[in-house]
């Protein structure tokens, strides 16, 4: 990231983006240390699921603003670099070297120093996770 905050977005990433989004993008508080990046089009899928909470349940209210936290309308300037709202910069402890990632569904912009903590594990819990996760998953079939 340079000293305006913003940052190149690798060719690839970019080619992800619908033709019909013209370059823009949303752009939030990730839920781990991070920022997250969605195309327009799965902004509104992630809308249509915030739109199932209950908003007089003070729970459900809560995590939609937390989750919602600091999302903002951005485009790719011409030499295809995004411009990083400093009110958002203090996500990723503004710094300098960043790794840029592909989830499933967005993009998350990682402080590389976090982003090697975060993926620090012990291979116990990686199985226990593992294990979790293959329950989960065959109850989400299992309701199908």
């Amino acid at each position: 990231m340079d000293d305006k905050g913003r940052i190149k977005l690798p060719v690839l990433f970019k080619s992800q983006f619908p033709a019909a989004d013209e370059g823009r993008f949303m752009l939030k508080k990730g839920l781990d240390d991070c920022l997250e990046i969605y195309s327009l089009a799965g902004w509104r899928l992630e809308e249509d699921k915030l739109r199932l909470l209950d908003r007089y349940n003070p729970t459900h209210r809560k995590f939609r603003g937390q989750f919602t936290e600091g999302l903002i309308e951005l485009s790719l300037d011409s030499s295809d670099r995004l411009l990083i709202p400093k009110s958002l910069v203090q996500y990723i402890h503004n710094a300098r070297e960043v790794i840029v990632k592909g989830e499933l569904d967005c993009i998350q912009i990682w402080d590389a120093k976090a982003f090697a903590k975060f993926m620090e594990s012990d291979p116990i819990d990686l199985h226990n996770m593992s294990i979790e996760i293959s329950k989960y998953i065959d109850e989400q079939k299992a309701k199908k």
